[in-house]
């Protein structure tokens, strides 16, 4: 769209965030041909994604043809590339956020900002000063005290409740288990986050 090229239909199966994810570490390993490649089918979906389909899908190629007439909003592609994050919840977001419309002008300028942002987004990989440490820091968290703590629970929660034959101590159980997912989130997130910048996941 944003080239003014007419691009093929999107297969089925390819709607989706793992794209991305398979373009982002294509250029982690410096292959940059696949990472371009993924990266075209995501923003070809977001761009698609932005065009309202309309009624059964009847006004979908008349809004293409639209848009094909405009210039690319050089605004919004600049403001893309600064308001990025390289991360994948910004990517999974931007995603998220963007939604079919009807006005060819306003299709562009979201189609435009969000191509341009998840792009930046996806190329660059830089990694963040510190990520391994903390990394590390909350693992240990994770192995040594959250996953301990919620087995155990559960574990005498679901053996006194068996012996008492009441459900009160595994109810608690229960919630003890959900206050430490809770806690865990933290690590949880980072560890996406590492895996996004090309660290081994724990």
């Amino acid at each position: 769209m944003l080239s003014k090229m007419t691009l093929p239909p999107i297969s089925p199966g390819t709607e989706s965030p793992s794209i991305v994810i398979t373009g982002r570490r294509a250029f982690l390993r410096n292959n940059n041909y696949l990472g371009y490649r993924h990266l075209g089918m995501a923003l070809h979906y977001l761009q698609d994604k932005s065009t309202s389909k309309g009624f059964l899908g009847m006004s979908h190629d008349r809004r293409e043809e639209a848009l094909a007439e405009l210039d690319v909003p050089e605004e919004a592609i600049d403001r893309g590339f600064r308001k990025y994050l390289s991360s994948p919840e910004f990517v999974s977001r931007s995603l998220e956020l963007t939604k079919p419309i009807k006005d060819a002008h306003t299709i562009m300028v979201q189609a435009s900002f969000r191509s341009a942002a998840v792009a930046a987004a996806v190329i660059d990989v830089r990694r963040p000063s510190g990520l391994e440490q903390r990394l590390r820091s909350l693992h240990r968290s994770h192995l040594l005290v959250h996953v301990p703590i919620a087995i155990g629970s559960m574990a005498i929660g679901t053996s006194l409740s068996l012996v008492w034959w009441n459900a009160i101590p595994l109810a608690t159980a229960i919630v003890i288990s959900l206050i430490v997912l809770i806690r865990d989130r933290p690590y949880r997130q980072l560890n996406r986050v590492a895996s996004w910048h090309g660290l081994k996941r724990h």
